[in-house]
């Protein structure tokens, strides 16, 4: 019997009753399904939005082909469907589209409750047969089936599949038949609150602390029937580039902690929490867990043992047993064929499902998956250039469209376009001049964008982090002027429209240095980073900005520090005096390989003789600053000064010590960051 495919992509909830799947429909189907195949629904339970290769692996298949005819067939009874979101940022190998991903429809998740043992324990702790979380229905009184938020997945889907990914290649590296005992996503790990020693950022739960990272797994291995089976337990922390890795400092010193406390026998590797589904394999992993990192680059692995080592050596404790790779490596291999694959797995392979009691086999199964989610429409038709348009606005809101299709390289067309289809969708907002309280409002705040509530949670769920860490560590900012006031989303948002003629200032030069470096003609010559004044902020340095340019193959780093001549002279001085001490004590070297570059733009000639003057001051107690200053009008244009500006690359720079001007960037000061 072919059910109709209800749930993520499928009809209304409101769709007839007469063609939605019924208990004792389920139950006939069910029965009919081979080991095989009830493995694959049973992981999917387990690992919703999974695609086949990784099915292949952990099902302990010999090939892909042969999940590609179990998955037809499911689908072909529709227990199960397919979708395909876009995965930026996920660096998928290969030049083509990315995999259809794979996730139970209500039938599915049915034959799933029916398939589970009454009372089992799930993962999480929680009993009976939990295919995923969310919502309750049952096909008996003791069989409650939680079903998936799927809406909710598909904002971070990039990051999800990233942990897929990830499990999928420690899968593969060992020699057997691997078999997944048990997952959380996310994962959490408790101990009491005196074990944690107070540990900064481990928030209280229930008289005890927890640990949250983003997933932990419980493998196992088996070559053959005879052979006992080895077995293996992992945290997962999957990095796509999204968040500087300081924004899991305090998460990594509280799992330090926890892994003294595994090795010296006083706590179990058990996580708590998360999605858990049921575990009907004896045994679970005690002791210590390994912890997996898998990032974008060396350069940023190193940035990671860095933070491992930090961690540790505050609180006096051995570093973490971590094991860091990168994404080239994970996704840029095939699975090698290891001896004794298509052995025995390590559980009955044979699933008998459970007919539902008589009164409910006439009964259609209640829809499980959430309709109608503005998340679940936008996450699943949104182009990877949309996913790209609304993190540039979150991270740097109050942008015009020509500004958007110039540090996109989009035409200016395509851009409007864009932004238009997402502010249909509510994701994006346009900014109301009324609202800003600088006297040429009128003319500065003219068609601004920024995100909406909804918008804010999207881009942080695709940044893999919280609304509330997003804002901290990525400077997200949006939600409209009607959000709660006291937040630190509200506030961030004040400051930037109380300022608004400073911001669009410090934005404007970002935005001409793109141009500019389009315009060199070198094919890779681009601003390749541009980070907000939060998440560069380090204590007492707070500039305005910090971009990488890319020129002939060298990345150039520069903090920018825009100036309206509104600071006195003390301001000024306080300002200097903080990036000489940044530079001085070296507690750059954390975020970037070599002081970067300070270049700071005024919006008046005497204003910058004026800092050249102090800059000349504070050079005589040590080391000049890397500084180079300039009026906006020098390489914007004006109208009563300039008709042909040489733009932010030209000889438009002067040095504090030299009133000649001259182009940047200078020879010899290459710098880019370390993450």
């Amino acid at each position: 019997m072919r059910f109709p495919a209800e749930g993520l992509l499928g009809r209304d909830a409101g769709a007839d009753s007469a063609r939605r799947p019924r208990w004792g429909d389920v139950a006939e189907t069910a029965h009919q399904l081979s080991p095989a195949e009830w493995r694959t629904l049973l992981l999917l339970a387990r690992l919703p939005l999974l695609w086949t290769g990784a099915v292949a692996t952990l099902c302990g298949l010999r090939s892909a082909s042969r999940v590609h005819a179990h998955v037809a067939r499911l689908r072909a009874a529709g227990l199960v469907d397919t979708c395909r979101p876009s995965l930026w940022p996920l660096p998928w190998p290969g030049r083509g589209h990315p995999p259809r991903l794979l996730y139970l429809t209500d039938a599915g998740a049915a034959a799933v409750a029916l398939a589970a043992p009454s009372g089992a324990a799930t993962d999480d702790g929680a009993s009976g047969p939990a295919t995923m979380s969310g919502d309750a229905f049952s096909c008996g009184a003791d069989r409650p089936v939680r079903v998936a938020p799927l809406p909710a997945m598909i904002p971070g889907v990039a990051h999800r599949a990233a942990a897929y990914a990830l499990l999928a290649w420690l899968a593969r590296e060992r020699q057997g038949t691997a078999q997944l005992l048990g997952w959380e996503m996310p994962w959490r790990g408790r101990q009491t609150p005196g074990a944690l020693g107070g540990t900064a950022g481990v928030r209280p739960a229930g008289g005890a602390r927890t640990v949250t990272l983003p997933a932990g797994a419980f493998l196992g291995w088996r070559s053959s029937a005879d052979e006992g089976a080895t077995t293996a337990a992992y945290v997962l922390l999957p990095d796509l580039g999204t968040a500087p890795v300081a924004a899991f400092r305090e998460a990594l010193a509280g799992l330090t902690v926890l892994a003294h406390r595994w090795h010296a026998g006083g706590a179990t590797a058990q996580g708590s929490g998360g999605e858990g589904v049921a575990c009907a394999q004896p045994g679970q992993p005690r002791g210590g867990r390994e912890l997996v990192i898998a990032t974008v680059g060396r350069r940023r692995g190193d940035a990671w043992q860095r933070l491992l080592d930090d961690v540790a050596d505050v609180r006096g404790l051995a570093p973490l047993p971590v094991r860091i790779t990168t994404w080239q490596r994970v996704l840029g291999v095939q699975p090698p064929r290891v001896a004794g694959a298509g052995g025995d797995p390590l559980r009955p392979a044979r699933v008998r499902p459970t007919a539902p009691s008589p009164a409910r086999l006439g009964r259609n199964i209640p829809t499980a998956i959430v309709h109608g989610s503005t998340l679940a429409a936008a996450g699943v038709r949104l182009r990877t250039a949309d996913r790209m348009l609304l993190d540039l606005v979150g991270r740097h809101p109050f942008l015009a469209v020509d500004d958007l299709a110039a540090l996109l390289g989009w035409v200016p067309a395509a851009a409007r376009r864009r932004r238009d289809t997402l502010v249909a969708a509510g994701l994006l907002r346009l900014f109301d001049p009324a609202e800003a309280s600088c006297p040429d409002a009128g003319e500065v705040a003219a068609g601004l964008t920024e995100l909406t509530p909804e918008g804010v949670a999207f881009v942080a769920a695709q940044q893999g982090l919280s609304v509330a860490r997003a804002v901290r560590h990525n400077g997200l900012v949006g939600g409209g002027p009607a959000q709660r006031a006291g937040t630190r989303l509200s506030r961030a948002r004040y400051v930037l429209v109380r300022h608004l003629t400073h911001t669009r200032g410090a934005d404007r030069f970002f935005v001409a240095l793109a141009r500019a470096a389009r315009l060199t003609g070198q094919r890779k010559a681009a601003l390749v980073v541009w980070r907000n004044a939060v998440a560069c902020a380090r204590g007492r340095v707070r500039p305005d900005g910090y971009g990488v340019l890319r020129l002939d193959r060298h990345r150039y780093g520069f903090f920018l520090e825009y100036d309206r001549g509104t600071q006195d002279a003390a301001a000024y001085r306080q300002k200097l005096a903080a990036y000489c001490a940044y530079r001085d004590t070296g507690r750059y070297a954390a975020d970037y390989a070599g002081f970067p570059a300070v270049l700071l733009v005024t919006v008046d000639t005497q204003a910058e003789t004026r800092i050249a003057h102090y800059a000349r001051t504070a050079a005589m107690n040590g080391e000049p600053l890397p500084l180079l200053l300039t009026t906006e009008w020098r390489y914007s244009g004006d109208a009563t000064r300039s008709a042909h500006p040489p733009g932010p690359l030209g000889p438009s720079w002067r040095a504090p010590d030299d009133a000649s001007r001259r182009r940047w960037p200078l020879p010899g000061t290459m710098r880019t960051t370390s993450e």
